[in-house]
């Protein structure tokens, strides 16, 4: 893959060639540490909007690949997450990769929301989960976020709770 290729080429077609039959080599390249890596992520979320992909069997690759990227590779790679079904086996490594680009204040306000949706999807399924998500809402963590995405997990907080007390 060439970032020429990732740059250059029709959307449209890379979108089908991933549907088709290259998933594997954009996968990879998008786990991999590469400057433009972002965007084969990009490619192959924008991709799963009309195929099917095998991203569930891909959990711990995507996991393992997040740490160190730049937050908008991270964000890309957390939306991968975002399509898959987790096993029990996996959430807790899911969670615990989506409280470290959460716990980022320098990443972009989209990628520490995209952290957030995952903490609260796996959150919904252990209870006890919800008092560190709450710990990790206090100012501190909310004062660096764009004011939409702020107004925005405040209120889908305050959903939480109130579904909770219901």
């Amino acid at each position: 893959m060439k970032t020429h290729d990732l740059i250059h080429s029709n959307k449209e077609e890379i979108i089908s060639s991933i549907c088709a039959d290259k998933f594997e080599p954009y996968f990879s390249y998008a786990c991999s540490d590469k400057p433009d890596a972002w965007r084969a992520a990009w490619y192959i979320n924008k991709a799963s909007e009309t195929c099917k992909l095998p991203l569930s069997r891909k959990v711990e690759i995507i996991v393992s690949s997040i740490s160190g990227k730049p937050s908008n590779h991270q964000r890309e790679l957390l939306k991968m997450l975002e399509q898959t079904e987790h096993s029990e086996e996996v959430e807790g490594l899911v969670f615990d990769s989506a409280v470290s680009c959460w716990e980022d204040l320098k990443a972009q306000s989209s990628c520490r929301m995209i952290a957030f949706r995952l903490m609260i999807r796996i959150g919904k399924n252990y209870p006890e989960l919800i008092n560190e998500i709450e710990s990790l809402l206090d100012n501190r963590f909310l004062k660096g976020l764009s004011p939409g995405i702020k107004k925005s997990i405040i209120k889908r907080w305050s959903q939480i709770l109130n579904d909770q007390q219901e």
